[in-house]
């Protein structure tokens, strides 16, 4: 397992990226389902907190110190834009705060003491006005859109956290070497969401990039409109010059936008994005495709599954091209197949349909079989949201054979209103 990875000299701990990107999501999910980022008048009083936070640091021996979780969630916003944060922390306090985490429990006891002094002094009748010239309250909006992209069950998992780590420093390297300093060089999901982590601890993030890259690199999530206009080119470019480079691909499985819109209403909690993280943790989520409104009402018919790909492994395992089923089952809560549960069979690029024998039907699971044995994965209680559409990979292994396998597979609900004569789909 890798541990270390080196890049020009410099150690970066696997371990250590890992844990942030965990403590980065969570706050992220904090900041998509807190009420008080609900409204512009909640953001700006917790802005209002954030600063007496900012005051206090500036003014105290604060390292190793958190503040609540809305603040800190904020702190970390201002630091995703690190020049920026840099100015503003210069300017309005004459030195730079720097986010770290103490495990000392003195250290917790007095950060708590402190402050209840932050927050009274933070609790005035007359507001204050947030000195800062960033404008963090439009980079926090931008983040609810971003974690919509990464909440998918990959971004949760070690291995492919661990995975996108050389990539990582790759895009770093890419960086380095471009021509023009100010080149906009775009990051895939995976990539993104380790070098939010990395800027989270803004001292070690600043060194680092300032010895090893030559400068700070731009990153800016509350970019303006003239930016976001280039991505699009700017992505196309940087994949042409990532694989020219490294002579490996650039866009990778699960990496990529689902090229859907976070619904207004979206909670992480209540998602199909918490649902398959649940249940098939170690799957890759490359597209969930929402229904145009949302199933609150209609009787379930059945499911579709296509197989769109099916890749061995193991160097032992018999040819990809070895004839394999997929058998879709219907079970229920503890995985009993159903009486009357037709099992119905799926080959590779093929597509099937398998109605419900009765609505109190709850879970999946698809049998593969091929020449070494069968297996059964267990898919997902899909009852929540049974017109959705998700395709994903799933890996698996048929017992004392040694195959390593993944599946990917394109699963959807079909419903049937209550004023509607025929069957809708949310995948064609």
């Amino acid at each position: 397992k890798l541990q270390f990875l080196y890049f020009i000299g410099y150690m970066l701990d696997a371990g250590v990226v890992q844990r942030n990107v965990r403590s980065l999501l969570d706050l992220m999910q904090h900041g998509v389902e807190c009420q008080e980022f609900a409204t512009q008048a909640g953001i700006e009083a917790v802005l209002q907190r954030y600063y007496a936070w900012m005051v206090f640091a500036a003014e105290a021996t604060a390292e190793g110190m958190l503040p609540d979780k809305s603040v800190t969630w904020v702190w970390t916003v201002h630091m995703l834009a690190p020049q920026r944060y840099l100015e503003d922390c210069m300017r309005v306090h004459k030195r730079a705060m720097s986010r770290q985490v103490s495990t000392d429990q003195e250290e917790e006891e007095r950060a708590r003491a402190a402050y209840k002094k932050v927050q009274q002094d933070g609790g005035r009748e007359e507001p204050v006005s947030v000195p800062y010239r960033y404008d963090i309250a439009k980079s926090i909006a931008k983040q609810k859109d971003f974690y919509f992209q990464v909440s998918r069950p990959q971004f949760y998992c070690n291995t492919f956290i661990a995975n996108a780590l050389p990539r990582y420093v790759n895009f770093l390297t890419l960086i380095r070497t471009r021509a023009v300093k100010d080149t906009l060089t775009v990051p895939t999901y995976d990539i993104d969401l380790l070098w939010h982590a990395h800027m989270m601890i803004n001292h070690e993030y600043v060194a680092f990039t300032t010895a090893h890259v030559g400068w700070v690199p731009h990153h800016d999530d509350g970019s303006n409109s003239d930016i976001d206009e280039r991505l699009k080119d700017a992505f196309a470019d940087t994949i042409g010059a990532y694989e020219a480079m490294f002579s490996v691909p650039y866009t990778t499985l699960g990496v990529l936008n689902t090229l859907q819109t976070r619904p207004p209403t979206w909670r992480y909690t209540s998602s199909i994005e918490h649902s398959l993280c649940e249940h098939l943790p170690d799957s890759i989520v490359e597209c969930i495709q929402r229904p145009p409104q949302p199933p609150t009402s209609g009787t379930l018919l059945g499911f579709s599954l296509a197989v769109l790909d099916y890749r061995e492994f193991s160097p032992n395992a018999c040819e990809a091209q070895d004839p394999f089923t997929a058998i879709l089952m219907v079970f229920d809560t503890v995985w009993d197949t159903l009486p009357g549960a037709e099992p119905v069979t799926c080959v590779r690029g093929g597509s099937t349909l398998l109605r419900l024998p009765c609505p109190s039907a709850l879970c999946l699971g698809v049998m593969i079989s091929n020449s070494l044995g069968s297996t059964v994965i267990p898919l997902l209680p899909f009852s929540e949201h049974p017109s959705c559409g998700v395709t994903f990979a799933v890996p698996y292994c048929i017992e004392n054979k040694g195959l390593i396998a993944q599946l990917r597979l394109r699963i959807s609900g079909l419903t049937k209103a209550p004023s509607m004569n025929k069957c809708l789909c949310a995948v064609s």
